[in-house]
């Protein structure tokens, strides 16, 4: 089991630098981050961050576009 902690984004989508802390964080206290934000007319979006992702692998996994 896995202590999991939540993290909520400055912006609409995360930046590269939240993104990289997220991993930083999951790495260095061996935790899973939950990494949330929100779009508007659109909700809630969020990821779970596991110590051995990579960047590119979660950066991937975002949503490029956003429906209304």
């Amino acid at each position: 089991m896995k202590l999991v902690k939540e993290y909520l984004c400055d912006n609409r989508t995360p930046s590269d630098e939240e993104i990289k802390d997220c991993i930083r964080i999951a790495k260095e206290e061996d935790c899973v981050v939950k990494m949330k934000w929100f779009f508007p007319h659109n909700g809630w979006h969020e990821r779970y961050i596991k110590k051995d992702m990579t960047f590119e692998e979660v950066n991937d996994s975002l949503p490029t576009v956003y429906g209304v």
